[in-house]
């Protein structure tokens, strides 16, 4: 058998440890980094979604405003200030 033919019949089995799940308005976005689960969740869910729809999900401020409801330049915000509240937590550790 091929790997070709091994790669569609296998399965990988990815467990939770060495990661944690971000549920993001229906999607599961996984961080491997301990450091950076933690200054995470100490966001608020909004920074969260926000911080996780953008670097995670490589969704446009735009994109993420439209599924949030609020503006463009709020999302921009929310994501800078957010940004900074992680910069702040790592310096802390």
């Amino acid at each position: 058998m091929t790997e070709v033919d091994l790669n569609h019949v296998a399965t990988i089995d990815e467990y939770s440890m060495g990661f944690t799940v971000f549920p993001v308005y229906g999607t599961e976005v996984r961080v491997f980094d301990e450091h950076l689960c933690e200054a995470i969740k100490a966001l608020s869910e909004r920074q969260r979604n926000i911080v996780l729809m953008s670097y995670f999900l490589e969704m446009s401020d735009i994109e993420i405003g439209e599924i949030i409801g609020i503006s463009r330049c709020s999302v921009y915000r929310s994501r800078m200030r957010t940004l900074n509240v992680i910069r702040e937590k790592y310096m802390e550790d």
